[in-house]
């Protein structure tokens, strides 16, 4: 008896194998989603990608976490999935190796939020195959991103009804800043932000503690975090301490912002901006492509003061090469244009240029990406990536 069910499965295996993965012999399992788009629990895979396109990468499943959850992750840390996995109180992990002929269904996962991705160039090569995007032009997609990222930023804070100027105005009449028209007060400012607005670094939700593992990021779904935090990705991290998954959700909407009093240097340079609009001063938003924003204000006619809430920083253009940060390209995005001011955070002339030179990075690739920003012709880029 136990012969024959043994023989038994291994024939329905090897049917299912040969009738849904085809040539490419994976073992996948396909449902049907509201939207009629394919979700899959994998198993193993004998990476033919690989050997048709000479890359492949490592996705983990587990199959018992229950549907629209971010059950998926494309990774190589096996270690820190199995913890993730334990943190949520699911059991169990396969393993499969994805090549770029996967790409669309690991799209569709990103897009239902049940994808977590923990490195956003492994990303983009499997999306985008492993060579449509070279080194060469991350440069320029950066400031795509940016670009894209300020287009929202104004179109919100442009309204004649924006909520985040309101929520910035009332927050500002709470907190007993009127007015600010100078240095002092602005600095004044600055010290009362960085003191109620602490910096996010690892924090448990759960314990209280500081030392999490940064797991990976994961698109946002739900119409609370869309919505009511206008949110594309939040970050996963595993907590040290207790195990518990923290979901740190990276939000836009100043309101909530204010409210929650938990970001980084992306949540508070918007509402800072938010702030400056409120107080009907000129102000745009600085976007560094080595990682980094913040604002500028501008207190007197042609005069630009570099504003950073998270050090609560004033007129400190050199703050960044003091960190060692060898910046290539700073742009200020107004309200209805762009300005490269590189030069003004980054002295070396040669270095920027080197850079630019190494990433192909044009001054012709710039300018139009200056103009179409003008145009207004940006909409949001679909994250990670």
């Amino acid at each position: 008896a136990r012969l024959g069910l043994v023989a038994a499965w291994w024939v329905a295996s090897r049917w299912v194998g040969s009738s849904l993965s085809g040539d490419r012999g994976w073992w996948v399992l396909r449902r049907r989603g509201a939207a009629g788009r394919a979700a899959t629990a994998v198993t193993t895979s004998p990476a033919s990608s690989r050997e048709e396109n000479n890359e492949s990468y490592v996705l983990w499943c587990c199959s018992s976490g229950p549907e629209a959850t971010a059950r998926f992750y494309l990774g190589e840390n096996e270690t820190l999935f199995s913890r993730y996995v334990a943190g949520m109180g699911w059991r169990g992990r396969e393993k499969v190796r994805l090549g770029p002929s996967d790409a669309e269904w690991a799209e569709a996962l990103w897009r239902r939020g049940e994808l977590v991705v923990s490195d956003r160039e492994t990303w983009r090569k499997l999306v985008k195959s492993a060579s449509a995007l070279p080194t060469a032009a991350a440069l320029e997609k950066s400031l795509e991103g940016g670009a894209a990222r300020a287009t929202a930023l104004w179109r919100a804070l442009r309204r004649s009804d924006s909520k985040d100027v309101a929520a910035a105005k009332a927050y500002l009449e709470r907190e007993g800043f009127a007015g600010v028209a100078t240095r002092e007060a602005l600095q004044d400012l600055l010290d009362h932000f960085k003191a109620q607005f602490p910096y996010y670094h690892d924090q448990c939700d759960r314990c209280g503690e500081r030392g999490s593992a940064f797991f990976g990021e994961v698109a946002c779904v739900s119409d609370e975090e869309v919505l009511g935090r206008r949110a594309k990705r939040a970050e996963l991290r595993i907590c040290e301490a207790c195990g518990a998954v923290i979901r740190f959700v990276r939000a836009n909407d100043v309101q909530r912002v204010l409210a929650d009093r938990r970001g980084r240097c992306g949540e508070y340079s918007t509402a800072m901006l938010a702030l400056a609009v409120a107080l009907d001063l000129e102000a745009r938003w600085i976007f560094d492509t080595t990682d980094h924003v913040w604002v500028e204000l501008e207190l007197e006619p042609g005069t630009w003061i570099h504003v950073d809430p998270c050090e609560a920083a004033l007129d400190q253009p050199g703050l960044y090469q003091s960190w060692g940060k060898n910046g290539s390209l700073v742009v200020a995005f107004e309200r209805h244009r762009a300005v490269d001011v590189t030069l003004d955070y980054y002295a070396s002339r040669h270095h920027v240029q080197h850079i630019r030179d190494k990433h192909n990075l044009t001054d012709a690739k710039i300018q139009a990406t200056f103009a179409k920003y003008a145009s207004d012709s940006y909409e949001s880029s679909p994250p990670p990536s």
